[in-house]
């Protein structure tokens, strides 16, 4: 029989670890607030977070000037880095500062209606990034049983509660299922890239959406499933595990947001 190997010591019939199972395998980066927050529990409310989404939603797509969207990015970036790995809050920031950049860079050169239009563009795509940001926090931040008891206690109908959880829950699941085909992608080495995803589109939808759309077929019947089992279809009172309420650090978060927000709204 063979003894066993020591901790201490590496295993020598184990093969070497290569370079793209080590980039799988490797612990990701988090970043500072978002250890913190881990560290110490905290967490709004759902309905604190509803509102903010509403508020922001509608102040970034309202008539407010460009210049206040810009500050009004500055809490959805700071609520992202609460949630988020690090390279994925980075990417975040740097599309938007992106397109922060692009709408005043071509509008001070001008002169151009090609510099116009993609000012315009832009001037727009910005103003998304802004929503995308605020409604990517809620959806990570928010668990789905979370959700349920908010929204039962707000009394709202089964009819949009059941749907709105599972949105809430499918739409992670299909960014991991992304996640996981491009990683098989790259163990067999067939992953086109950025580069061959625009030179061959139809390569590109054979490798990731045919099994993409296979794969949230499968995820769908499992919600389904999932919420047949929990008794979300069932009618009378439904029990929750979860607790929900309001402390002070929704008031410390969402005070300053909604201030903001409504002074836009005032025209101040």
């Amino acid at each position: 029989m063979t003894p066993p190997q020591p901790l201490d010591q590496p295993n020598p019939v184990e093969a070497p670890v290569g370079p793209t199972l080590r980039y799988l395998t490797r612990s990701p980066r988090t970043t500072p607030l978002k250890a913190f927050k881990d560290r110490h529990g905290l967490n709004l409310d759902p309905r604190t977070k509803v509102l903010i989404l509403i508020a922001v939603n509608f102040a970034a797509m309202g008539p407010a000037s460009f210049t206040r969207v810009q500050i009004l990015s500055l809490p959805v970036v700071i609520l992202l880095a609460f949630n988020l790995s690090l390279r994925a809050w980075l990417i975040y920031v740097i599309n938007l500062l992106g397109w922060f950049g692009l709408y005043w860079l071509l509008l001070g050169i001008g002169g151009s209606f090609a510099a116009a239009f993609l000012a315009l563009i832009g001037y727009w795509i910005a103003r998304m990034m802004v929503v995308i940001g605020i409604g990517t926090w809620v959806v990570v931040s928010t668990r789905p049983s979370e959700l349920t008891a908010a929204m039962l206690r707000l009394r709202f109908p089964r009819a949009i509660v059941v749907p709105a959880v599972v949105m809430l829950r499918f739409i992670p699941t299909v960014f991991q299922e992304i996640k996981a085909i491009t990683e098989a992608q790259r163990l067999r080495g067939v992953f086109p890239g950025a580069w061959g995803t625009l030179t061959h589109p139809l390569r590109t939808v054979e490798y990731l959406l045919v099994p993409l759309l296979s794969q949230t077929a499968r995820i769908s019947d499992d919600l389904a499933a999932s919420g047949i089992v929990r008794g979300l279809g069932r009618r009378g009172h439904h029990t929750c595990v979860t607790r929900i309420g309001f402390h002070w650090i929704d008031a410390l978060v969402a005070a300053p947001i909604l201030l903001y927000v409504i002074a836009l709204t005032a025209g101040v």
